[in-house]
């Protein structure tokens, strides 16, 4: 494991990032980003030494892979919400399960990204996530109150919209520039938000909403 504080700008400079992945290459080039960005960096690549870091420091964003080893990261996502953590999660997929993807959305990650992963993308949701939670990481549902569960983020606003024009996940993906399979997961989890119970009550709710 490895932290270093490395900074070009002192907007992030006291949240910490932590990369979670079993691939040492890409914790190191995910380090880099983040420093070059301004953030605290740490990363391991195992979740013995991702919970070990727990007990010292929480981070601010984490960067977590689906699948460590052998180990599934989705435990790694249910400590974080065990701990009541504000953190900021992004999942990263080695191969395409979407399974795996929409509990890991339902557990409350942010997104889902597959390898490799391309960068600017990742700088762009987490920049996105800390504006929206600008009132130092706390948990939606504290900033917002009891129907704060239920707001859709800009990104899904978008794709509500798309879906309720008729287009499939693959000309939604092209429009947003992201691949079917996250289309898919914010679908997951724009149904779960608004109680749908299909494509037709996604529809219906958009247009009358």
């Amino acid at each position: 494991m490895n932290t270093e504080p490395y900074f070009l700008s002192h907007v992030h400079r006291d949240l910490l990032v932590h990369i979670c992945d079993g691939d040492l290459p890409t914790c190191e080039v995910l380090s880099v980003l983040f420093r070059v960005e301004g953030f605290r960096t740490s990363f391991s690549n195992s979740s013995a030494q991702f919970l070990g870091m727990l007990d010292r420091r929480r981070p601010e964003i984490a960067i977590i892979n689906l699948q460590i080893g052998e180990e599934s990261g989705i435990l790694l996502l249910r400590r974080l919400k065990a701990l009541r953590s504000a953190a900021i999660v992004v999942m990263l997929s080695d191969a395409p399960n979407v399974e795996l993807a929409i509990t890991a959305v339902k557990l409350g990650a942010l997104d889902v990204l597959s390898k490799p992963v391309d960068g600017e993308n990742l700088l762009d949701i987490v920049r996105e996530a800390i504006r929206e939670n600008h009132s130092g990481l706390l948990p939606r549902t504290e900033r917002q109150g009891p129907s704060a569960p239920f707001a859709l983020t800009p990104r899904e606003t978008e794709v509500l919209q798309l879906i309720a024009t008729g287009q499939a996940n693959k000309e939604i993906a092209r429009q947003l520039g992201i691949s079917p399979r996250t289309v898919e997961v914010h679908r997951a989890r724009i149904m779960q938000k608004l109680g749908a119970r299909n494509t037709a009550d996604l529809v219906r709710i958009a247009l009358t909403g």
